[in-house]
């Protein structure tokens, strides 16, 4: 029995530092820092015109534009990261759509305001913590939510933009994140501003 306890210790150790490993990844992916790529799992079609490209998802429908030398990933259905270019000390500016069925389809919400305002509650109790603003606005000629924020991580000093909006004709919510270190956030303002304003739901590309 003394031998078979004595095996078992690397086999272990080994499950720790799996589950370290796990955990390191899930806490990275909050913030947007990606390790690891699922590029050829990407279903979407890119078109380059003047330094930009449009994503379209195949199976959501929705479409963005963002910049030519962004990275495109899709870690699962209705889950998209752009990865912008990383700086001196490895961090990656990205911006994430979420998309979220409503209550009535099994969702957790039944407005992008819920959304909005339960994802404020949750961000409110996180450590270091600053509300920025909090702020009416539209997105695809939705009305929309946008919660601008500053915390940091791994003492990085961070700043991200949430912007939630419903679409009227499938009634999908959208959670459109953009995550910079303070410092990178004004430099990449323009490829989040971007991706909103060129944002479309599922309806508008049908019918192109």
């Amino acid at each position: 029995m003394a031998e078979e306890k004595s095996e078992s210790k690397p086999y272990i150790g080994t499950l720790l530092i799996i589950g370290l490993f796990v955990v390191a990844i899930v806490s990275a992916g909050y913030i947007g820092y990606w390790l690891g790529t699922h590029e050829e799992h990407l279903s979407s079609k890119d078109v380059l015109a003047q330094g930009w490209r449009t994503y379209i998802d195949q199976n959501i429908g929705f479409s963005l534009m963002y910049p030519a030398n962004w990275s495109g990933e899709i870690a699962k259905e209705g889950y998209l990261l752009l990865k912008g270019p990383a700086d001196e000390l490895g961090h990656v500016p990205n911006i994430i759509v979420q998309v979220m069925l409503p209550a009535s389809a099994g969702g957790n919400y039944s407005s992008y305001e819920d959304a909005a305002l339960d994802t404020l509650n949750q961000l409110k109790i996180r450590a270091n913590y600053s509300l920025v603003s909090y702020t009416q606005t539209t997105v695809s000629n939705e009305s929309a939510r946008e919660i601008v924020c500053s915390y940091s991580f791994n003492r990085v000093p961070l700043k991200q933009s949430r912007i939630f909006f419903q679409d009227s004709n499938t009634s999908y919510i959208y959670m459109v994140i953009y995550t910079a270190t303070e410092e990178n956030y004004p430099e990449y303002i323009e490829a989040y501003g971007k991706a909103k304003e060129t944002f479309n739901c599922p309806e508008v590309i049908k019918h192109e």
